[in-house]
């Protein structure tokens, strides 16, 4: 509900603690959020997310415009935090919200996002949830404990699944299998080799790319957020046609452009060859790739 106390101001003054692991300093709090932005985004069913949740808005539901709190204040104005994307370990908490975002709309995926096909393991500190389609399918795990936690997990097939935001790729047997995680810690497995890689100790622009036929097809955008002069990177597996298509939220086409017959290799286009940029785009965007009979999609932040 909106009218929830803030996760990240619950975490800073009444987060758990154990063995050198504290939720109330920042940087695990962050993580934390990342933690359970895993479950939330993953499971399905609409979502909202409250005022600059994506980057751990760290002010309680009740601040009052004097910096104190106070339950009279839930209405009052709260501060407006655009600074926080300066901060690397809130922008990598919003890098993991976009890939969940970018998962939930990626056209092999996001059937599953509709699906009553959900079994999930939530009581305990070791939780799991599945989602499952005749074709392609997800895992999450996570430990929500202050110390390491062990649990067994069967993942919905046998053979290789890769980690969503590392790549790395994980062998399931198809059978219980035992994992252990470190407090905190957790993986978002896809059984197609469709990634959003974030690096965890130095958060950079994802990359999205798609496997299909042993080919990856990989598209970039760079500034993300992105301004006027942000530059889209694309590589093809092979010559062919590429299309590029923009919406916004709401799923309304913003802009189209063609590029023609484009040859193997890696290649860039300014973003304002997409018509009218200044114009329409505002906020969350996603631009979706075409090639080939295949899409790709990158979930875009624009700023103003």
């Amino acid at each position: 509900s909106h009218d929830e106390e803030r996760m990240m101001y619950k975490n800073t003054n009444f987060g758990s603690s154990g063995s050198g692991y504290n939720i109330k300093t920042l940087s695990t709090g962050l993580k934390r959020a990342e933690l359970a932005a895993s479950f939330f985004l993953t499971m399905p069913g609409p979502k909202m997310i409250w005022q600059f949740g994506e980057l751990g808005y760290d002010y309680s539901i009740n601040a009052c415009t004097d910096g104190t709190v106070n339950n009279n204040c839930r209405l009052d104005t709260k501060p407006i935090r655009w600074d926080y994307q300066q901060d690397n370990a809130r922008k990598e908490l919003l890098s993991v919200y976009t890939g969940l975002l970018s998962l939930r709309n990626h056209p092999s995926f996001k059937a599953g996002f509709t699906t009553n096909r959900v079994e999930r393991s939530l009581s305990a500190a070791f939780k799991w949830l599945k989602l499952t389609t005749d074709t392609s399918n997800i895992l999450v795990v996570g430990n929500f404990d202050v110390i390491s936690s062990t649990g067994s997990v069967t993942f919905q097939s046998p053979g290789t699944w890769y980690d969503y935001f590392t790549g790395t790729t994980f062998t399931a047997t198809g059978t219980a299998q035992s994992m252990t995680l470190q407090p905190g810690e957790f993986h978002i497995y896809v059984n197609r080799n469709v990634t959003y890689p974030i690096n965890f100790s130095n958060p950079t622009t994802p990359v999205m790319d798609l496997l299909y036929d042993g080919k990856k097809l990989v598209l970039s955008v760079k500034p993300n957020p992105v301004k006027e002069n942000g530059i889209i990177e694309y590589e093809l597996p092979e010559t062919g046609v590429v299309e590029f298509q923009m919406y916004n939220s709401n799923g309304q086409l913003l802009a189209f452009e063609s590029m023609g017959l484009k040859p193997k290799g890696k290649h860039q286009l300014p973003i304002s060859r997409l018509h009218k940029v200044n114009q329409y785009f505002r906020g969350t965007c996603f631009l979706q790739m075409k090639f080939k009979g295949k899409s790709i999609v990158q979930t875009l932040l624009f700023e103003n």
